[in-house]
């Protein structure tokens, strides 16, 4: 059991059964959610109190909307692990795992740099607020970005600008 909770496990539980509820989850589910913890605690021989994590991946996932394609690579990680999924650290319940197959592949790919400079994403959005004048900082962060891109870019590297609008006449051939 990680000693990083402050409050007692059962304490926690409570208070999440209390938040939930405040959060409109009707009471029927949340008691389901109890007998759910029961059952892994028993299938562990721990009790409920020894037994209860907030595992973001897992059997013992508590927390529910991550991608079902994530879950299922944590999944493919745990196989090619060989470990049991209830024994795992809690550090290794909450946090996101890669296959070793995928990293084995990864590791045969050619890494050889090919560009200097790479920049994908938006600009003109930014652009238009501030010429509405609207120069909060989310708006006038990447002003420096032109003026980077054609003192240093060349013809190998890569400029992407994902919300062009009418008009965009490219600064380069990159």
């Amino acid at each position: 059991m990680s000693r990083s909770f402050s409050c007692s496990v059962m304490a926690g539980l409570a208070l999440t059964q209390t938040v939930l509820a405040f959060q409109g989850i009707p009471q029927a589910l949340l008691q389901e959610e109890g007998q759910q913890h029961q059952l892994l605690a028993a299938r562990t021989g721990q009790s409920e109190q020894q037994h209860f994590r907030m595992c973001h991946w897992g059997p013992e996932q508590f927390y529910s909307g991550l991608s079902g394609r994530a879950q299922a690579v944590w999944n493919l990680a745990l196989e090619e692990s060989g470990l049991d999924a209830y024994n795992v650290s809690d550090y290794a319940c909450n946090v996101p795992k890669v296959p070793w197959s995928w990293v084995e592949k990864i590791h045969t790919m050619d890494h050889t740099k090919h560009r200097s400079y790479n920049f994908q994403g938006a600009y003109m959005f930014s652009v238009v607020h501030q010429q509405l004048g609207d120069m909060r900082p989310q708006y006038t962060a990447r002003n420096w970005l032109i003026d980077f891109v054609k003192e240093n870019f060349t013809d190998i590297d890569l400029l992407k600008i994902s919300d062009i609008t009418a008009g965009y006449k490219p600064i380069g051939p990159y």
